[in-house]
């Protein structure tokens, strides 16, 4: 299932500014379809994941490395 960049942060529960640096520090690799980027479910889960992994068990961006 394809998921636009919205819906997705509408799921992840995340804003605009913490999913660029998740891109660019590749903790996600979205699809790139002309002309914006698309998620899978798989995307949705993962960032769940970091975020849950960040907020509930104060781990760093460090340890994403």
């Amino acid at each position: 299932m394809i998921i636009s960049k919205q819906e997705f942060l509408d799921r992840a529960q995340l804003d605009r500014e913490t999913l660029e640096v998740w891109i660019e520090e590749e903790w996600l690799v979205p699809s790139r379809t002309a002309p914006e980027v698309v998620f899978s479910e798989a995307d949705v889960a993962r960032a769940e994941l970091i975020r849950d992994l960040m907020q509930d068990l104060g781990v760093n961006s460090e340890g994403f490395a």
